[in-house]
């Protein structure tokens, strides 16, 4: 087990935004949700009846989302990351292309910005990886993945150190 680097511990956190937003997006919505309801039904309602409703509203919500990032938060609080050895089967380099950097117009056409995606071939899987660690690697060296406990979110790929005899 290895400790967590303070660039994977913003990936993980990187991972709860969606939920935090999603949330935070509901807690202010709910309480128009319940007024809505209540006006929909012509109940007789009072204000403690939208507060005791937008209260349990939030509070399901609020549970949701954390059950929604448990692992990643587990993974935080741990601090801990574990390798898995594999070998490099095949290396990869192809020109792709930049999304929504092409214009179609009337007049005239923009030519998309391409730029060079390097890849390992590890048990039939394409993994990209970043120009230097493709420079760096050879088919057949062995490389770490690096992979949360809780949650198994790959924090990154590293080339294995080799023993020195």
């Amino acid at each position: 087990m290895y400790r967590l680097t303070e660039q994977d511990r913003k990936d993980l956190k990187y991972q709860c935004r969606p939920v935090i937003v999603l949330v935070l997006l509901f807690v202010f919505i709910s309480p128009l949700i319940t007024f809505l309801v209540f006006e929909s039904t012509n109940y007789h309602y009072t204000i403690v009846h939208l507060l005791i409703s937008s209260f349990a509203l939030i509070s399901f919500e609020v549970f949701i989302g954390y059950l929604m990032v448990r692992k990643y938060l587990a993974d935080i609080r741990n601090n801990t990351k574990r390798a898995v050895g594999k070998t490099i089967k095949r290396k990869e380099t192809w020109e792709d292309y930049e999304a929504g950097s092409g214009q179609v117009s009337d007049s005239y056409a923009r030519e998309m910005k391409a730029f060079q995606a390097y890849a390992f071939i590890i048990d039939n899987f394409r993994y990209k990886v970043d120009k230097e660690l493709y420079e760096n690697c050879n088919e057949g060296d062995e490389v770490n993945f690096f992979y949360a406990p809780i949650s198994n979110y790959r924090l990154g790929i590293e080339l294995k150190e080799k023993a020195e005899w």
